[in-house]
């Protein structure tokens, strides 16, 4: 299965909830939704542009004396060497790490900080890099900008749960009579949508069903899928033939290290 599959696969509760939402602000603002459609649609089409990813990253070109610094730590990794050598750029955002585009490598002021005063190693960093290479055709690929652009309005929701996911009990919601319950609504509200042949709510709802039976697993083969990724791509560079560099290159930044990971990807 290729990573396209399975990535649109851990997208389908976002994509369920936001068909309804679309919906329903179809029907309530449409010439709004189509002007937002239309503004979607020329971001996808000029994805990943220069200026594209500007806007969404930010970033200003580096001194002369920090790019030398970088690239000096990425020249491990092939497709940074010579005429392909990038264009360095950092970032004040938080909610960037580090992001390899098509020409561009957007680095963090912290991490930048932390290369120039050797708290992060180079081979801490080209590791890092190179994972970031690794994924650098997830961030580029216009499926996946489309789907999140489609899920926007689901997205606040999802980063809800992440940060509320580690202070919730640990047994929360994953007793088998709550899965019972939750089940048993379903298919009461299905049968109901049946006898009222209320057919667009119907499918909506099997949708609703179906992702909340699969989102976790698919989550989990997701993300394994994506680590394999990266650390292809770390070993095709003759960084870490085993395992990743230890200490992790994250460690200097972040405390959580699923928060380390989602700094390489899409934010």
């Amino acid at each position: 299965m290729t990573w396209r599959a399975t990535w649109l696969r851990a997208q389908l509760a976002g994509i369920a909830v936001s068909c309804m939402v679309w919906l329903v602000l179809s029907a309530l603002e449409p010439n709004l939704v189509a002007l937002g459609w239309l503004a979607g649609a020329v971001v996808v089409a000029a994805w990943p542009t220069r200026l594209v990813l500007r806007l969404q990253y930010g970033g200003r070109p580096v001194t002369a004396n920090d790019r030398e610094t970088v690239l000096r730590a990425v020249a491990p990794i092939q497709s940074m060497r010579g005429r392909r050598e990038p264009e360095v750029w950092v970032s004040r955002r938080r909610s960037v790490g580090l992001i390899v585009g098509q020409h561009e490598l957007i680095v963090s002021e912290k991490l930048l900080k932390g290369l120039r005063t050797r708290r992060v190693s180079d081979l801490q960093f080209a590791t890092l890099t190179a994972r970031a290479v690794g994924v650098a055709a997830v961030n580029r690929s216009r499926l996946v900008a489309a789907v999140e652009l489609f899920c926007l309005l689901w997205s606040p929701v999802r980063r809800l749960g992440r940060h509320l996911q580690p202070k919730a009990p640990r047994r929360c919601f994953t007793t088998h009579i709550q899965r019972c319950v939750a089940g048993l609504v379903l298919v009461v509200a299905a049968m109901d949508l049946y006898q009222r042949a209320l057919w667009v709510s119907l499918v909506m709802v099997v949708l609703v069903g179906i992702a909340a039976v699969t989102t976790g697993r698919f989550n989990r083969a997701w993300a394994v899928r994506l680590t394999q990724i990266a650390e292809a791509e770390v070993r095709r560079s003759g960084l870490a033939p085993d395992e990743p560099a230890e200490p992790d290159p994250w460690a200097f930044l972040y405390d959580e290290r699923e928060r380390h990971r989602r700094r390489e990807v899409w934010p």
